[in-house]
């Protein structure tokens, strides 16, 4: 094993641990206090995502380190991290469905009569 493959495989090892720890912390934090959140289903599609994300990291670091190399374990570690980013899209979709309008509620800008003035009065 070169320097450079040493660096990565240790670097990549703390960003596993720092995962992990991320998803422990809050998972705890939700569980102890989920009603004092503004949004808890929020937080736990977060929560949830960085779980998937931890199993599909800490499975990638095993196969790098060479403790249990089946193919199924690649295929395992690569749909943890697709079902990551499928959950981190539910979750920026749960997050900003507030915020998001589907309908036509805003007249166009043409017919709108206000004096209220705007960057061409300023």
């Amino acid at each position: 094993m070169t320097l450079l493959e040493t660096a990565t495989f240790a670097v990549f090892g703390v960003q596993v641990v720092v995962v992990v720890g991320c998803a422990l912390v809050l998972g705890a934090v939700l569980a102890r206090s989920a009603d004092t959140f503004l949004y808890p289903e929020g937080v736990r599609w977060l929560t949830t995502t960085l779980a998937a994300l931890a199993l599909g990291a800490t499975l990638d670091l095993a196969q790098m380190a060479e403790v249990w190399r089946p193919r199924a374990l690649e295929i395992l570690a690569q749909s943890g991290y697709a079902l990551a980013a499928t959950l981190a899209v539910g979750a920026m979709w749960y997050f900003a469905r507030d915020f998001v309008r589907t309908d036509d509620r805003f007249e166009p800008v043409d017919e709108v009569e206000d004096d209220a003035g705007g960057f061409e009065d300023a």
